[in-house]
């Protein structure tokens, strides 16, 4: 599905995209951060920032920001701590 948004050819899109390209860098650095030994506060509050970068990149972007945001729910912050196998 064509973002119909942004052309991606122009210099405000090619901005436009560099922004939302640092907030997911920014949203998967919050994660590399985390161990396990991260306690469910501190996940939980990765998840947190992780929504508010989300909503800024719904700012930027609305058809990016309503793909992801998806799957970021602010309310939803009893995830588990580890992914079971």
């Amino acid at each position: 599905m064509p973002n119909r948004v942004r052309c991606r050819n122009c210099a405000k899109c090619a901005a436009v995209k560099e922004q939302t390209d640092a907030l997911l860098k920014e949203a998967a650095a919050l994660f590399a951060n985390e161990g396990k030994d991260s306690t469910q506060e501190e996940l939980n509050e990765a998840y947190r920032k992780e929504h508010e970068l989300m909503l800024k990149i719904a700012e930027l972007d609305p058809e990016l920001g309503a793909t992801l945001l998806q799957y970021s729910n602010e309310t939803d912050t009893e995830r588990p701590a580890e992914i079971s196998e």
